[in-house]
Order: structure tokens, then sequence, then C-alpha cells
């Protein structure tokens, strides 16, 4: 297919019956779309899926966002968004989230836990902290590793962690990069506390 470059409107707004926007690389950065995404995209209220994977969009989501509440699937892999996590409560048909590799894009995975209608979560190697909704560990497909979420994580499910999440952090100011330590360090106390010798 086409690569695609340069940047996003603000007159993408002006599309109000738009449903489905496709503006995405295929597994490349070729030619890759670069700047913001507009605050005019919360504008598009007829819009059920986002395709802006794989480019190199920067800045925040824009936070009227969440006023898209016929959003269905939202694919913003593998970019260089930051900020926070838009507020996705009343997206209640939303069924697919890809977010992944968004290494700046931090927030708590609380709204997407009220979502019953949500088969996939992809949001691993972001800076996602807060509680691991226990919730979520039923989702068909669900992987948020490599984040900062709080300790204790929600008991594995027929012997693999929920949502690919092994590590948590008893430190609200940690960084996933802390995260394996301290659960070790958790791990560790609980073994001593039950009077069994570390495996660790």
């Amino acid at each position: 297919g086409n690569s695609l470059s340069g940047t996003i409107p603000a007159s993408i707004g002006n599309l109000s019956g738009l449903q489905h926007l496709v503006l995405s690389n295929a597994f490349t950065h070729e030619g890759a779309l670069v700047g913001s995404i507009p605050a005019s995209f919360a504008r598009l209220q007829e819009l059920r899926c986002v395709y802006f994977s794989h480019s190199r969009l920067s800045g925040s989501i824009p936070a009227g966002a969440r006023q898209l509440t016929k959003m269905q699937g939202f694919f913003m892999r593998d970019n260089l968004l930051e900020g926070a996590l838009p507020d996705v409560s009343h997206w209640a048909d939303l069924r697919s989230v890809d977010l992944d590799s968004n290494k700046r894009l931090r927030g708590d995975l609380g709204g997407f836990a009220k979502l019953r209608r949500l088969v996939v979560l992809v949001v691993h190697d972001m800076a996602l902290s807060g509680q691991l909704p226990d919730s979520l560990c039923s989702t068909f497909e669900c992987d948020a590793h490599s984040n900062a979420f709080r300790c204790p994580l929600p008991p594995p499910r027929e012997g693999s962690a929920c949502c690919g999440v092994t590590t948590c952090t008893n430190s609200s100011a940690a960084t996933p990069a802390d995260a394996p330590r301290q659960q070790t360090a958790a791990a560790a106390d609980l073994s001593r506390t039950q009077g069994r010798p570390s495996l660790l």
C-alpha cells in the first residue's frame, strides 16, 4: 500500500459524518505521519474506528475524545504519544484497543474496566500505573506488561498472569523499570511471613 506522510489537518473536524478513519502505515515508519492529533478530532462524533498506528504522532490524545461515544476500535500503537489516556468510560461500544509502545502515555485502566463489550486491550510498553483491574483478566485478549501497576496484582487465571503482568510496584512514583525489583522484594517478604524460605 501507499505510505502516508505529513500532519493531520485541523480541518479533519469538519468531516462530521466520518465513521472510519484509517491513517496508518503498516508496520513501517517510512513517510510516517508527524505532529499532533488536532483538538478538532473530538468533533468526529460519528466515529466508530480510528487507525493511527505505526507513525510518528506526538503530543497528547485530545481530552475531548471522551465525547466519541460511538467508538468501537481505537488503534494508535507505535507512536510517540504522551500525556494522559482519554476518559473512555462512556465508550460503551468499544471492543478493541491497541495503544502499545507509546512509552510516555500515562494513566490507569479504570475506565476500560467499565466496558462490558471490550474483547481486545493491548497496552504494553507504556507508562500506565494504578491498580490493574481484576475485571480485565477475563478480557479475550489483554496485554499490559511493561508498565508500573501497583501491588497486589490480580491472581493468575488458569495458570496465566492477568493481562501478562507479572511485576508490580508498591510506590506510586515508580516507573516501569522499577517494577520487577519491587515485585521481587514483595514476594520475598511474603515467603518469610509464611515461614518458607524465599525461592527468588
